[in-house]
């Protein structure tokens, strides 16, 4: 399948890094090094729920056929 190069809304992988983001920063957690960010977001994911992976792909599914409904034009996001 062809992929636009500009379609952050069919990108499962920006909304995954979005709510990991959410979810290391939670609370204004400050981290010192790298390391730390590497352990954080390792401990971060482990703990991901799996019916929010399942959603992600879930809309990413929904959004594809909205664009090919739509013949390629913009969609809700």
């Amino acid at each position: 399948m062809d992929w636009p190069s500009r379609s952050p809304d069919l990108n499962p992988m920006k909304n995954l890094w979005e709510i990991l983001t959410r979810q290391v920063y939670a609370h204004n957690k400050q981290l010192s090094s790298i390391e730390d960010l590497k352990k954080t977001v390792s401990e971060e994911w482990s703990k991901s729920d799996p019916a929010i992976l399942k959603n992600v792909s879930t809309n990413m599914t929904e959004g594809i056929f909205q664009v090919i409904r739509g013949r390629g034009s913009c969609i809700e996001y």
